[in-house]
Parts: C-alpha cells; structure tokens; sequence
C-alpha cells in the first residue's frame, strides 16, 4: 500500500491506531472514576513502565528519582524508531508517539506532558504523569 499511495497508507495507519488508543485511553477515563485509581495508577506506572520500557523491551531511559505524586523518565532509545526505521517507514514512529497522547492525556485527575519524542526527531521522549 505504501508503494501505491505513501500518503493514504499512511492516513490508515494514523487512523486505526488512534481509534485503538483512544479506546485505551476511555476505558482508564472510566476506571478514573472509582475512587483512589489515579493514584493507585500512579504508583503502578514506575514498575510498569520499567518493564515495558526497560532495556529488556528494547529501550534505553533515564528513570529520574520517585517524587509523590509523580512519574518522569526520558526513554533515549526507542526500538519503535530503530526498526521501522530499519523497515524504511520512520514516519509511522510519530503515530506510536501520539498513542501516548490520546491513551494517558485524557485520564481525569492525571495529566500527561511531553515536549519531545525520538519520532518527531527529538533526541529523546519525555514522559511525565503528575497528580493534579
């Protein structure tokens, strides 16, 4: 598809993989509402994302020093951008980025922020979580 029309496949990446972490990111809007989750998902996200993330998944990061209320770490590599880079599609790395957006960036009580991605050609991402 991508040989034929570069721009719509694309668009039906971008759009499939939207839908599918906005969805993500509804059903941890919804589990927001029960009392204590944002917190207790705070507290879950170091160990999870150290799994997920760690170089064991094939990432490298900076996990910086808990702070209550709190959860930041630069990932510095990204095996997303190495091996679609490989596969000669870098573009779609933004799209992995912007998941990040629509599953963590709307969970009441939480908010997300990130002024940089490896997909966007930064040389790192940060990723932060903070109680608000």
């Amino acid at each position: 598809m991508k040989e034929k029309d570069p721009e719509k496949a694309f668009e039906v990446m971008r759009v499939s993989m939207k839908a599918n972490s906005e969805k993500a990111g509804a059903s941890l809007a919804k589990s927001a509402r029960f009392p204590g989750f944002t917190r207790f998902f705070l507290a879950m996200w170091g160990p999870v994302a150290k799994k997920s993330f760690g170089e064991t998944a094939g990432f490298k990061n900076v996990f910086y020093p808990k702070k209550k209320g709190e959860f930041a770490m630069d990932i510095t590599q990204c095996p997303y951008h190495t091996y679609l880079t490989e596969l000669g599609c870098p573009e779609i790395n933004r799209l992995f980025c912007d998941n990040d957006i629509y599953c963590y960036g709307n969970i009441p009580g939480l908010e997300f922020t990130r002024t940089k991605t490896i997909g966007n050609g930064d040389e790192l991402c940060d990723f932060r979580l903070r109680l608000k």
